[in-house]
């Protein structure tokens, strides 16, 4: 079965453990996410970035800044989500890849470190 992703909204998140601010696409929440969700919290513990509940929030970054773009960064998410090209961005799409990231350091240090493709 193919995973679909239904994004709702977007919004901008200050995140200090990263020194940066990120725009990302909240996505409807689905049993399928879920599943998946579930799978990977048995394969990858959870550490100090993530949610101590272990409930999941699906979402999309799309933009991962520096902390002092955030006045500028705050206001481009506020226009694309007041856009008229803002239904066109918020289009379900279907998921392609899940992939597993090493995200230690600074975010250019970061690297792929697994790909799957999904049905």
């Amino acid at each position: 079965k193919r995973v679909m992703l239904n994004p709702t909204s977007l919004q901008l998140f200050p995140f200090p453990t990263f020194t940066c601010v990120i725009t990302f696409m909240h996505l409807e929440y689905t049993n399928e996410l879920d599943k998946i969700h579930h799978i990977i919290k048995q394969t990858f513990p959870p550490d100090e970035r993530h949610q101590s509940s272990g409930k999941l929030m699906p979402h999309m970054s799309l933009v991962y800044a520096p902390e002092a773009t955030e006045t500028l960064l705050y206001d481009e998410t506020k226009r694309l989500s007041n856009d008229d090209n803002t239904p066109t961005l918020l289009a379900p799409m279907r998921a392609k890849y899940l992939s597993v990231w090493n995200t230690q350091g600074r975010i250019s240090d970061w690297k792929r470190i697994a790909q799957i493709e999904l049905p």
